[in-house]
C-alpha cells in the first residue's frame, strides 16, 4: 500500500486523486483492465464482508438478552425459559459420574434439538433477507453520496481506529477485571487510556466532519 501510494503520488503530485485511476487518460486499455480487475475484486469481496456484518447485526438483540439475564441471574430474579432449562439440565440430581456417555450426551443433544429449530421458518428468512439487503443497501447509498474515498477514511480514520486500537481493548480488561477488589495500577492505566481515548476520538471525529462540512 505505501509503495503504491507514493507510486501514485509520484505520478501526479498535487494532482493525485483519491482513486488513482481516474489521473490516467479513461480511453486508456491497460487503465480499462486495472478498472475492470478493480471491480471484479470489489465484488467478489462484498459477500466476504457482508457476511460477518449480517451476523454481528444479527447477534445484538441476542447480547442484549443476554446481558439482561446475566444481571436478572445477579439480582436473583427469575430467568428466561430457556435458562431455565439448562440450569435444570446441569443441575439434574443425577450424578455425571453414574451416566456412561451416551446417556449423558443424547440427554443433552434431546434438550438442545428441542431449543434449536431443524429447519429455518418464514420469519428467520425473512430475517436474514431483510438485513442482508439493508446492509447492501447501506453500503450502495453511502458510496454513491460520498465525494470520494478520502472522506470515508477520514472518518474511519478519526473514529473507529480508536475504537478498535484503544476503546474496546480498555473497556473489555476493566470489565474482566471488575470482579477483583482493589485498584491496581494496570486498571488505573487502562481508565486512563479509555477516558483520553475516547476524548480524542470525539474531538478528532467532530474535526474532521467540520472540515468537510465547512
Amino acid at each position: 500500500f505505501y509503495a503504491f501510494g507514493i507510486g501514485g503520488y509520484m505520478f501526479a503530485h498535487a494532482d493525485t486523486k483519491d482513486n488513482i485511476l481516474l489521473n490516467f487518460d479513461p480511453s486508456d486499455r491497460i487503465v480499462i483492465v486495472g478498472k475492470i480487475g478493480f471491480g471484479i475484486s470489489l465484488a467478489l469481496a462484498m459477500p466476504l464482508v457482508t457476511l460477518p456484518a449480517r451476523e454481528t447485526f444479527l447477534l445484538i438483540p441476542v447480547q442484549i438478552s443476554a446481558s439482561l439475564d446475566e444481571r436478572r441471574k445477579l439480582k436473583g430474579l427469575p430467568l428466561d425459559d430457556t435458562e431455565e432449562g439448562l440450569k435444570g439440565l446441569l443441575k439434574k440430581n443425577v450424578s455425571c459420574a453414574s451416566l456412561d456417555s451416551d446417556t449423558l450426551f443424547g440427554s443433552i443433544n434431546s434438550h438442545l434439538s428441542a431449543l434449536i429449530p431443524s429447519e429455518p421458518d418464514t420469519i428467520d428468512q425473512i430475517i436474514h433477507v431483510g438485513s442482508t439487503l439493508l446492509i447492501v443497501s447501506i453500503c450502495f447509498i453511502t458510496a454513491v453520496a460520498a465525494p470520494g474515498v478520502a472522506v470515508i477514511w477520514s472518518i474511519c480514520g478519526s473514529s473507529f481506529a480508536f475504537i478498535i486500537g484503544f476503546i474496546f481493548p480498555a473497556a473489555c480488561y476493566i470489565k474482566l477485571r471488575a470482579k477483583r477488589k482493589g485498584l491496581n495500577k494496570r486498571v488505573l492505566g487502562a481508565w486512563v487510556m479509555l477516558i483520553f481515548t475516547s476524548l480524542c476520538a470525539v474531538s478528532c471525529t467532530t474535526l474532521t466532519v467540520y472540515n468537510l462540512l465547512f
